[in-house]
Parts: C-alpha cells; structure tokens; sequence
C-alpha cells in the first residue's frame, strides 16, 4: 500500500511553508516522486531531477543576471535541504 504525503513544496498545504518561487512546477513534480516514493534510489533520483527541473526553470526566465543568480542560489539551497531533511517526507516503501 503507498501512502500519500503531503505536499511541502508548491501550492499543496503542508506543515511547513516553502515558498516556491518561480519553481511551481518543478516544486509540484517534486512532490509527486515524493509521493509516489520508494527506495534510496528514487529518493536520489527525485531529487536530482528536482535540482534539473530547477534550472531549467531559472534559464527559460527573462530574468536580469542579478535574479537569476538569486534563484539559482535558492535552487541549491533548496536541493541541499532535501537531500538532508527530504527523508521525513519521503514515502519509502522498497
């Protein structure tokens, strides 16, 4: 049986607020491999495509040099957080 969690990322309630910024889509694919869950190797996986779908985000923005180095910034950020923090979220099942 997979359990669903919530979402912490994007427009989902959860017990924590984390603003997505201009991540939405990527903060909501997040959640769903979240969700979806399994192994040590999905959890990887969902986060480094997290971190892709990130920057994919920033370099099709319109966003001047000083922005876009902001939001490159918070997308390591956030890519360092759930790789630490990410296994009290993440559905294991495998």
């Amino acid at each position: 049986m997979i359990r669903k969690k919530k979402q912490f990322c994007g427009a989902g309630k959860s017990a924590l607020f984390i603003p997505d910024f201009i991540y939405t889509a990527s903060c909501k694919k997040h959640d769903e491999y979240y969700a979806e869950g399994g192994g040590i190797i999905e959890k990887v996986m969902a986060d480094t495509f997290f971190y892709a779908y990130m920057l994919e985000d920033i370099s099709k923005g319109n966003f001047s040099f000083i922005r876009r180095m902001f939001y490159f910034k918070m997308a390591t950020i956030y890519f360092i957080m759930v790789n630490i923090f990410g296994i009290f979220c993440f559905n294991w099942h495998k």
